[in-house]
């Protein structure tokens, strides 16, 4: 016991005196400039995904060390990196602005030359050169995208509905209605790319609540949906639906407001493995659809 604390009190006055060595910091750093923009310990990339042809690598930075990042192109062949452009200040849809979100948050390959992203909530194609196709599902906010295996198809979620891209022309079609209350929340693609497995949150029977905050020196009202015990939850459903149109099929489940955590497709299609617990998350099961 003593050799331990000698050890110890050994190894606490060797940092003492590496820390007095030091050179000191300083007079004008504060806590402040931990958290200042640009940041002192810059930007991380973030969403690199590869163009088929796998040339080029494209991802979300801001090489300025600010909160919002911009679409960046990494080319193997040149081996030099870009911007295509600055996004930081894209306007924000109504539907998107509880997301709190700035700058690039998602991007997804179409074809080898153009990229899909979403800054703001709003969706926006860009090719190589940096030229820009917008109003693409215009006033709705996008929160999720998935290309297909097979590189042809995006699918995209926008104010809780289902839509898919053509990744050649660039044709946008519905796939499924829905509202940011009764929203597709998860997305699988077959490996045929024939077939979107989904997950879709209900939350129109929860009751709302005003929630009273200051944003900017600026008084703010956010309406949201919580459950307080003994109220009703959020309810999930599944379903498979083809890519060509028709209408989804439904999985059939239990206890509607147990959760569902994640989706998989087995290798051939032929069967979809659903991830689940119950409320309380304390028990979870995986169940197998044929």
């Amino acid at each position: 016991m003593m050799r331990i604390f000698m050890r110890n009190a050994v190894f606490v006055a060797a940092l003492l005196m590496e820390a007095a060595s030091c050179r000191a910091a300083p007079a004008n750093f504060s806590i402040d400039a931990l958290y200042a923009t640009p940041a002192i310990a810059g930007t991380a990339p973030e969403g690199a995904t590869w163009s088929p042809s796998g040339r080029y690598l494209a991802f979300a930075w801001s090489d300025r060390g600010e909160r919002c990042r911009d679409v960046w192109i990494y080319d193997r062949v040149t081996r030099t990196k870009r911007a295509l452009g600055s996004y930081a200040a894209t306007a924000v849809p109504q539907s998107a602005r509880p997301l709190m979100t700035c700058g690039v948050t998602m991007l997804a390959w179409l074809g080898n030359d153009r990229v899909a992203f979403v800054a703001g909530g709003v969706l926006t194609t860009l090719d190589l050169h940096g030229h820009r196709a917008a109003g693409i599902l215009s006033g709705r906010a996008v929160t999720m995208m998935r290309t297909s295996p097979d590189g042809h198809a995006l699918a995209l979620v926008a104010d809780g509905a289902l839509f898919v891209m053509d990744a050649r022309d660039g044709t946008l079609r519905s796939v499924m209605d829905g509202t940011t209350d009764d929203a597709v929340t998860d997305l699988q693609w077959d490996p045929a790319s024939a077939h979107l497995a989904f997950v879709v949150s209900d939350t129109r029977a929860m009751p709302q609540i005003t929630i009273d905050f200051v944003s900017g020196g600026v008084a703010r009202h956010a309406t949201v949906r919580r459950a307080f015990p003994g109220q009703p939850n959020t309810r999930f459903r599944a379903g498979i639906v083809a890519v060509g149109g028709g209408s989804p099929a439904w999985l059939a489940r239990g206890n509607a407001e147990d959760p569902i955590w994640n989706l998989a497709f087995s290798p051939d299609g032929g069967a979809l493995a659903l991830g689940a617990s119950d409320l309380q998350i304390k028990h979870h099961e995986i169940d197998v659809y044929d």
